[in-house]
């Protein structure tokens, strides 16, 4: 499979492609979300915070 299309670095450009796309498509949600929300920079950061910190 690898090299079928007369290049060797086809696969990692389209999974590099696909990476770039799910980056921006992120990026793109994240600043929608934090202009429509007015609390959500506190939701996010209550988010990433431990919950059980008994470990």
């Amino acid at each position: 499979y690898l090299g079928t299309q007369g290049d060797v670095w086809d696969a990692h450009k389209d999974m590099a492609l696909a990476s770039l796309g799910g980056f921006i498509a992120m990026a793109i949600t994240l600043f929608i979300h934090s202009r429509i929300q007015k609390d959500f920079r506190e939701q996010w950061t209550l988010s990433l915070t431990v919950k059980n910190k008994e470990y």
